[in-house]
């Protein structure tokens, strides 16, 4: 589901759902590498991954379960840190996607897709520890993606199943989104990056 640089990218990391691992090669032989694969639990689908800021910590989410990972890096392997659910009790029928940091890395976001929200968590930057603050609820269906826009006081949101983009306001003290204006058709929209 997604390829990602280890370190100063010497080593790709690959997230397999369907092996409940990342695993690592070489960039250039695409061979495996020294390093050990990330293990899940059983049938909890690893989908995207994103970095801490300062690169200790890797925050995961799985697809299947509707769980984020933290795992510490230490250069040489990582260590599982927690996991944290990103659904309210008794939530069923949701598949997580996305998953982003804020630009000083100290709140987490991942979207559920089914349950149509977006979860926030606090991140403890020291020991990679989370911390759910909120569950914001969306007005469209299947978030497929999401980006904060550059000054991080609007989101949009990539509503795959009902063909549109929203923007929303997000509170940040309260890590709320609110709808701003009418959703704008898109035909199953999958990725948005600002640069």
């Amino acid at each position: 589901h997604q390829v990602f640089n280890v370190g100063r990218g010497g080593v790709l990391g690959v997230v397999a759902l369907g092996c409940d691992r990342i695993r690592f090669f070489d960039p250039v032989t695409l061979e495996r590498t020294s390093l050990p694969d990330i293990r899940f639990d059983a049938g909890d689908g690893p989908r995207h991954a994103v970095w801490s800021k300062d690169g200790r910590f890797l925050f995961v989410t799985c697809e299947l379960s509707s769980d984020v990972y933290s795992f510490a890096f230490d250069g040489k392997a990582f260590r599982r840190v927690g996991k944290w659910t990103m659904l309210p009790s008794g939530a069923k029928d949701s598949w997580a996607s996305a998953i982003k940091l804020t630009d000083d890395g100290k709140i987490l976001m991942a979207s559920n897709r089914g349950h149509e929200s977006i979860a926030f968590y606090d991140v403890n930057t020291a020991d990679g520890t989370l911390k759910l603050r909120n569950i914001a609820k969306l007005t469209g269906s299947f978030p497929r993606d999401f980006e904060l826009m550059p000054g991080e006081k609007f989101m949009v949101v990539g509503h795959e199943r009902s063909d549109n983009l929203q923007v929303y306001r997000f509170d940040r003290t309260a890590c709320t989104l609110t709808p701003v204006g009418d959703p704008i058709a898109a035909w199953h929209p999958l990725c948005f990056k600002f640069k």
